[in-house]
């Protein structure tokens, strides 16, 4: 019977020590954020020039940051191997502080361009922003909504949604 208490004791411990684990991975509010950045650059048929996509990921800390940037660097090897876009990587890597351009992407501010938003509804998710530069207006509009339904899984919580740029009609 003594063995079975302590048995009960060190399972009981065990899961206790799991679960804060889990929330010291998954917080309800993600503090002092370390950010992904990820930059790429493609030629976007019609357009003149290349492309830049911004893909900024707000992670808990710089472990996640990694994390975050390894998925996403799978990602596009796996869209290259299927004969996807091709898209350079440009930059990868985590930083503590944006850029005020950068910033405002996060309060879900308009800018020149439309821009795709993802919110976190629940610990598991981080808040993310994709943002194509060089394109107009028109184009960063047709490109977020076609993206925005497909660019997250079903099940996701939170909020998935363009933030149409300045002056555009929606």
């Amino acid at each position: 019977m003594k063995k079975i208490i302590v048995l009960i004791l060190i399972v009981g411990a065990g899961a206790y020590l799991w679960q804060e684990r889990l929330k010291a991975l998954n917080p309800d509010v993600i503090t002092n954020p370390v950010y992904a950045a990820v930059r790429i650059t493609t030629d976007f048929p019609g357009n003149r020039g290349q492309v830049e996509g911004v893909l900024l990921i707000q992670a808990v800390d710089q472990a996640d940051c990694k994390k975050q940037l390894r998925s996403v660097d799978n990602i596009l090897e796996e869209q290259g191997k299927k004969g996807g876009s091709t898209w350079t990587k440009k930059a990868f890597e985590c930083k503590t502080e944006l850029t005020s351009r950068e910033a405002r992407l996060f309060n879900n501010e308009p800018t020149f361009v439309t821009y795709l938003s993802a919110g976190r509804g629940q610990p598991s998710e981080r808040e993310h922003r994709l943002i194509y530069w060089g394109l107009t207006v028109e184009q960063s509009n047709k490109i977020c909504e076609a993206t925005a339904p497909i660019a997250f899984r079903k099940d996701r919580k939170g909020q998935v949604a363009c933030i149409y740029a300045n002056g555009a009609k929606r």
